[in-house]
């Protein structure tokens, strides 16, 4: 897997998900883990590499 910053994606993780065309619904940065955990409305195929989806 690789990291957004690997792929180009140098900007606020919600600003690159806005970029990308996502509704955001939640955010949650966790920064000792150096990710975001960002609840959108829907999810939008095929996801780029370095997002994962997490299911309840």
């Amino acid at each position: 897997m690789r990291s957004a910053y690997e792929s180009g994606a140098t900007d606020h993780p919600m600003k690159v998900m806005r970029e990308l065309g996502y509704k955001i619904i939640d955010y949650e940065g966790i920064p000792i883990g150096d990710c975001a955990i960002i609840e959108v409305e829907k999810l939008i195929e095929p996801l780029e590499k370095y997002l994962t989806e997490i299911k309840e």
